[in-house]
C-alpha cells in the first residue's frame, strides 16, 4: 500500500481531510512527522465522489513506516471498519465518536463550532462542508487545551480556552526571557561596582539565568505534547551518573589533546576574568551553579537543537554539527583554542545523545567540568 511521493512514503488513503488530518495528529503526538497531500484537489472537487486518485493521502518519512502503521492500526480500530454500511455521519476529530446532526461530541463534548459565548463573527458565513484546512496547517491540540479545535477555518473560528495552568505557564515563560534577566541585571549592576563581583553574586545572577533558560525550553518540549523522552529526559537512574563520569573522562581526554595542539597554557578564559571562590559557602555555591549550568546547557544545545535540527535537516550529523557550532560560538572569549575545544566537546556530546538519547549523563559530565575548572585544577 506504500506509494513513495519524493522521500515520503504513503501509509493511508483518508475518505476526506478531517479523517486524514486526525490521523496524522495521531502520528504526531507518537512523534511521527507526517503530511497530508492531495489536500488542493479537495478543495477542488468538494463533495463530488472525484474517486481513489483524489483521497487525502497520508505521508510519512520512510524510516518511520512501521511506527506509523501501528498507530494506522490503532487509529482505524478505534474509528470502525471501513465499510459500505458504515455510518457517513460526521465524526469527532477528538476522539472519532460518531456525531450525527449533534455539533457537539456526545462522547467528548468537542465542537466543529464556535464557543458557546462566542460572539457571532460576520465573516464567518460559508458552510462548514466548503472550508478546508491550509496546507500543512495544524490543529490546535497539546497540553493545556481544553478541546481541539481546528484553526484556519475561515481564520475567525474562536480557538479554545487555555486551562489556567497553561496560561501560568505561558506567563512564567514570558518573564523568563523577558522580565527576569533585566531585573537581576539591574540588580547585579547595583550590587557591585568593581570589576568583579562577590564570588555569592556571580553565582546567584547565574543560576537565575540558567534557571530561566532551563524553564523555559522544559516548558516549549511540554507545550509540543511529545514525550518526555523523545528530548532525552526519561527518569533519571543511578548508571546515569556513572556514564556521567565517563563523559567526564571523554571531555578531559578532549582537553588534553587540544591543550597539545596548541600550547593552551592560560587556560579556558583568557580574555574574560570570573570571580573565584574563597570561602567554603563560595564552594557549596559552586556546585550548585554548575550543576545548573551544565544541566541547562545540554538541555538546550543536545537534548533540544539536536532533536529539533534532526527533524529540520533530516541528518543527525547535521544536527550534531549545527548544535556543536552554535554551543561554541557562544564561547568566542574563549579565544580561538577555546572554541575549537568547545566544538570537539560539543561533537563528542552530540554523538553521545544520539546513542543514549539522555540527557542525565551528559548534564553530569558537563557540571563535572565545570567544576574542575572552578577548583583551578
Amino acid at each position: 500500500m506504500s506509494v513513495g511521493s519524493g522521500d515520503l512514503v504513503e501509509i493511508y488513503r483518508a475518505r476526506d481531510l478531517p479523517e486524514a488530518h486526525a490521523l496524522r495528529i495521531d502520528l504526531e503526538r507518537e512523534g511521527i512527522s507526517a503530511h497530508v497531500d492531495n489536500e488542493i484537489l479537495q478543495g477542488a472537487v468538494g463533495e463530488l465522489a472525484a474517486g481513489w486518485t483524489t483521497a487525502p493521502r497520508v505521508l510519512v518519512g520512510p524510516a518511520d513506516g512501521v511506527a506509523a502503521r501501528a498507530v494506522l492500526e490503532e487509529f482505524l480500530q478505534r474509528m470502525g471498519s471501513r465499510t459500505e454500511g458504515e455510518d457517513t455521519s460526521l465524526r469527532c476529530l477528538a476522539c472519532g465518536a460518531s456525531m450525527g446532526e449533534a455539533n457537539a461530541c456526545p462522547a467528548c463534548g468537542w465542537s466543529y463550532g464556535l464557543e458557546p459565548n462566542a460572539p457571532p463573527d460576520p465573516d464567518l458565513d460559508t458552510p462548514f462542508a466548503e472550508l478546508t484546512l491550509a496546507e500543512d496547517e495544524p490543529l490546535a491540540v497539546g497540553p493545556g487545551r481544553e478541546d481541539p479545535t481546528p484553526l484556519g477555518l475561515g481564520g475567525s473560528a474562536a480557538a479554545p480556552a487555555l486551562a489556567r495552568r497553561a496560561v501560568l505557564g505561558e506567563v512564567g515563560a514570558v518573564l523568563a526571557v523577558g522580565i527576569v534577566p533585566q531585573l537581576f541585571g539591574v540588580v547585579f549592576s547595583a550590587v557591585h561596582s568593581s570589576p568583579l563581583p562577590p564570588y555569592w553574586l556571580d553565582a546567584l545572577h547565574r543560576m537565575v539565568m540558567n534557571g530561566c533558560t532551563i524553564f523555559v525550553t522544559l516548558y516549549l518540549i511540554y507545550r509540543s505534547g511529545e514525550p518526555w523522552e523523545r528530548f532525552g529526559l526519561p527518569r533519571p537512574r543511578l548508571w546515569d551518573l556513572l556514564i556521567g563520569i565517563g563523559m567526564f573522562l571523554v571531555a578531559q581526554a578532549l582537553w588534553l589533546f587540544c591543550c597539545s595542539l596548541v600550547r593552551w597554557e592560560g587556560g579556558p578564559t583568557p580574555g574574560y576574568a570570573f570571580p573565584r571562590p574563597q570561602q567554603t559557602a563560595d564552594y557549596a555555591l559552586m556546585l550548585l551553579m554548575y550543576g545548573a549550568s551544565g544541566f541547562a546547557e545540554e538541555l538546550v544545545t543536545r537534548a533540544y537543537l539536536v532533536t529539533r535540527f534532526e527533524h529540520l535537516l533530516r541528518s543527525r550529523a547535521g544536527a550534531v554539527l549545527l548544535s556543536a557550532s552554535l554551543f561554541a560560538a557562544y564561547h568566542a572569549y574563549q579565544s580561538v583554542a577555546g572554541v575549537a575545544y568547545t566544538m570537539a566537546f560539543g561533537v563528542a556530546y552530540g554523538v553521545a545523545f544520539l546513542l543514549l538519547r539522555r540527557v542525565w549523563p551528559l548534564a553530569i559530565g558537563h557540571a563535572l567540568c565545570n567544576i574542575r575548572l572552578g577548583f583551578g585544577v
